[in-house]
């Protein structure tokens, strides 16, 4: 544990923010929506791993299409619009709804119910799955 030391501010952790589907815009500000996020962050609001990413980035350049979400390198750091990381990820996810189950009377267990599935472009066929 830290010790009081006078005048030195304690230090304040970032807020950490996290896309929530359910809201308008995922929950962000306007001014959040159009800042510009770095690699990490993405896999952290919206949980794609790195590893993802980079393929994404190394497809896109290979294929000179883009691949996944649309991203611009600034020096050697590699940044993400959020705006656009949630359009892709609205239009790329599928959420099943309560009228989509068998038997809604079952509510014994509901965690399939917010499951995303995402789409991946798969460049050896062309198509996705």
């Amino acid at each position: 544990m830290r010790k009081n030391v006078p005048n030195k501010p304690d230090k304040i952790q970032p807020k950490i923010l996290i896309y929530r589907h359910k809201l308008p815009n995922g929950g962000y500000t306007e001014f959040q929506l159009d800042e510009r996020i770095r690699g990490n962050q993405v896999a952290v609001e919206f949980g794609f791993p790195n590893e993802t990413l980079q393929n994404w980035r190394a497809s896109s350049r290979e294929c000179g299409e883009i691949v996944g979400i649309p991203h611009f390198q600034d020096g050697d750091v590699n940044f993400y619009i959020r705006r656009e990381v949630i359009e892709y990820v609205e239009e790329h996810t599928f959420r099943k709804k309560k009228s989509d189950t068998s038997d809604s009377s079952d509510s014994s267990d509901r965690s399939h119910q917010n499951t995303n599935v995402y789409k991946i472009k798969d460049k050896k066929n062309k198509h996705t799955t």
